[in-house]
């Protein structure tokens, strides 16, 4: 994924916007009864795509698609700074999601650069700790 792609549901559903506007642009030639696409019907097709990156972007956000990624990304932003532990975020399930289950969460937050989970050493186990990004401990 490029630093620009968007993320989540709006890079789902967004993805391969050259393509896309290429056949916008075919869409616009045709319907302008031209037999070739000038660059009025590039220019058409791209402003035609911005605006439906825009509405993507109001309509799922930084949505992931992915029930316990979404809840647990709503549940670190909540905690401010210091994110939540491995401990905080079973518990935010009640222990009904698998430990697997919530480390391919905490994967796909990490993938989507929405939120940075570290191991920290402890005299026992190591403590993982989940924070959104953008928020300063």
């Amino acid at each position: 994924m490029a630093e620009n792609d968007p993320a989540g549901m709006v890079g789902h559903v967004t993805g391969r916007a050259e393509a896309q506007t290429l056949r916008l642009s075919v869409a616009y030639a045709i319907l302008d009864g031209s037999p070739v696409i000038d660059v009025c019907h590039l220019d058409a097709a791209y402003a035609f795509w911005r605006y439906c990156e825009a509405s993507a972007g109001y309509l799922f956000g930084e949505t992931l698609g992915d029930e316990v990624a979404d809840r647990l990304l709503a549940a670190v932003r909540a905690a401010g700074p210091d994110g939540l532990d491995g401990t905080q975020q079973r518990d935010l399930f009640s222990g009904h999601v698998s430990a697997d289950r919530l480390e391919a969460a905490r994967q796909l937050l990490g993938d989507a650069r929405l939120a940075v989970t570290t191991t920290e050493p402890t005299a026992g186990r190591p403590r993982i700790r989940t924070v959104a990004k953008g928020t300063k401990a």
